[in-house]
């Protein structure tokens, strides 16, 4: 932000025509490059002037999903103290304990045992102290870049705070109550009143499509089955980092950057670019799985002594939360109902009686719960025999330990008698909380089938943990045989689903909202014809824009929805309508929930999508 820039009059042709208003990648093949800073510079102003409004909207969301300037500032400041921590405490581990003497005492022998050396003789290194010096290297380059990243990311955090004060109106502490809609329709007034764009005008659809330009990108990807398991990949964390990058470096080199030019045509330049991270996922793998364990154990295994039954717990997988997620959907939003379906999905799965597991786990219970009964009348009467008494090398004390975790983890497989047994219903509050309701799903919610297809998606978190461990070493071999293998069908995807929006630039063709070119919706029982899109190659399965975009109204009260856009409004409360009539009618009781008009307006549009 600056003070002492004179303002700058620009002027450029916009089509304004609704039919002019996107143009697609293979149009703009045979037309002329645009300008490769338009979509990409601000507006000079007297008293404001943005250079980059991808860059500036998305500190503007990360400074409000962060929670404002102080949070920021201890939350890097917090994570550089955590990493230091780690660097210390682990060579500390590493050189100063004796972990031999440790290891080989005996109960009886313990008592004389130093567990430090003496002295640290640095110049006789065992093979894993060897080794761990060449992790510590790599966690200190680490510990250097979150310094940088936080002196950078300071100086923008109190930009943005100089932005939210002075042209917002707002402070850290309103902020903390605010929605992220209020922001963007503040945020709106303020670039229409400061001639913050210099490429047309700004509203909250141009805002969140530059916040998402490359999840939209990979929400596409994901709902048209380039990145499915059907294709030998496994989308975890790690793969998605990569994807990201890529899209990232498609959009800016291939159509931005007249040197990459071919980037995105060239099938050979893809593949070319994949094998490049495929070997840098290689050299810094051992380092981010080394990094993510300490991480991990300093995190929850203490709480796991606490809840042994956190190891039950389920969470979604990580193509089961792209799957989930809406185009223009921002991150809180997806947060706030992700964590809504976990409760949902956890509902759903305890309707299923295991007869045969609740038998297992009560016969378990039984005999763990002898065992421990015998040490714990023991230690009432005499509480030393508990250190002292060894049964098979070790002592009462750790036995009862076991016990009990194996008793409080088969607790966890008996399901509770009490449960009354209603899937539908159970399955209608996980659809209203997801919007994910394939049609194989459909009636048949009191399915083992169905369920074992839930349980794919919302996995046991030991398990989802594992395999993120291993998608570490394996994502270089994706990237450089399952992603290269399918490379011809990415670049295909790219050209036919990117357009070049006038005042944002190249952006996913389903997060535009044209329901003209990309729409998915029927005829209305009524007979008046919407408009469709049937003949178009470019639309989303399940109707997925067509969701997203009741979302983000809900999302953006204040919105104005172009003109051609109403015709899902409009079909949708017919839907509702006619929806209603229909259980008016009914002679079934009353559902004991009752969902509000929005989440009953995505509900039925779930229910009721279909491939056209």
């Amino acid at each position: 932000l600056h003070s002492d820039k004179p303002k700058t009059e620009v002027h450029l042709s916009c089509p304004m025509d609704r039919g002019e208003r996107y143009q697609s990648m293979k149009d703009r093949e045979a037309s002329p490059e645009p300008d490769p800073e338009a979509a990409m510079l601000g507006d000079f102003h007297d008293d404001m002037v943005v250079d980059n409004l991808d860059d500036f909207f998305s500190k503007l969301y990360v400074y409000f999903y962060e929670g404002g300037f102080t949070c920021i500032l201890v939350g890097r400041i917090l994570r550089i103290v955590e990493a230091t921590f780690v660097i210390c405490f682990t060579s500390f581990l590493v050189f100063a304990v004796d972990w031999s003497a440790l290891l080989s005492c005996h109960q009886e022998d313990c008592e004389k045992v130093k567990p430090l050396k003496n002295s640290m003789q640095l110049h006789h290194l065992s093979f894993w102290q060897s080794l761990y010096i060449v992790l510590d290297i790599g966690f200190v380059i680490y510990l250097v870049l979150l310094i940088w990243e936080f002196f950078i990311k300071s100086k923008e955090a109190w930009e943005m705070r100089y932005f939210y004060r002075k042209y917002l109106g707002l402070d850290d502490r309103t902020l903390q109550t605010m929605q992220w809609g209020d922001v963007c329709a503040k945020t709106v007034e303020a670039a229409a009143r400061h001639n913050i764009s210099r490429v047309g005008n700004v509203d909250q659809l141009t805002i969140t499509m530059r916040i998402m330009r490359k999840d939209n990108y990979l929400i596409a990807m994901v709902n048209k089955d380039i990145l499915s398991p059907n294709n030998n990949l496994t989308l975890t964390k790690s793969l998605e980092w990569n994807v990201k990058f890529l899209i990232s470096q498609m959009i800016t080199k291939g159509f931005y950057n007249s040197e990459g030019e071919d980037f995105y045509r060239n099938v050979e330049s893809l593949k070319k670019e994949l094998r490049k991270l495929a070997l840098i996922n290689l050299l810094v793998s051992p380092f981010v799985l080394c990094y993510l364990l300490i991480d991990t154990i300093f995190t929850y295994v203490a709480q796991l002594k606490e809840n042994p039954g956190k190891l039950n717990m389920r969470r979604w997988t990580c193509m089961a939360l792209w799957k989930f997620r809406e185009f223009n959907e921002v991150q809180h939003v997806f947060d706030r109902r992700t964590q809504q379906s976990n409760e949902a999905a956890t509902n759903y799965v305890k309707q299923f009686p295991l007869a045969l597991q609740t038998i297992v786990a009560k016969t378990a219970i039984f005999i763990l719960g002898g065992f421990a009964a015998i040490i714990i009348i023991l230690s009432i009467r005499n509480d030393s025999l508990l250190i002292f008494i060894n049964v098979f090398g070790q002592n009462l004390l750790w036995w009862l330990g076991i016990l009990s975790l194996c008793m409080l983890t088969a607790m966890h497989f008996v399901t509770d008698p009490h449960q009354v047994f209603d899937p539908n219903t159970a399955m209608a509050k996980l659809v209203q909380c997801t919007h994910y309701h394939p049609s194989r799903w459909r009636n048949n919610a009191h399915l083992f089938d169905v369920r074992a297809d839930l349980l794919k998606l919302f996995q046991l978190r030991w398990w989802t943990f594992l395999q993120e461990l291993a998608s570490i070493l394996i994502t270089p071999f994706q990237l450089s045989y399952r992603l290269t293998a399918r490379a011809e069908d990415i670049v295909q995807f790219m050209k036919d689903y990117t357009v070049d929006v006038p005042g944002t630039g190249y952006v996913c063709a389903l997060s535009t909202f044209d329901f003209e070119k990309f729409g998915n919706l029927p005829k209305s029982n009524a007979g008046a014809t919407v408009h469709t899109a049937l003949n178009a190659p470019v639309k989303a399965s399940d109707r997925l824009m067509e969701k997203a975009f009741m979302s983000f109204q809900a999302t953006h009260p204040t919105w104005v929805a172009p003109e051609e856009a109403q015709s899902i409004v409009d079909w949708m409360e017919r839907k509702k309508q006619s929806s209603s009539a229909a259980s008016s009618t009914a002679t079934t009781p009353p559902q004991t929930y009752q969902p509000h008009m929005f989440t009953s307006t995505l509900s039925t549009m779930s229910t009721s999508s279909t491939s056209v």
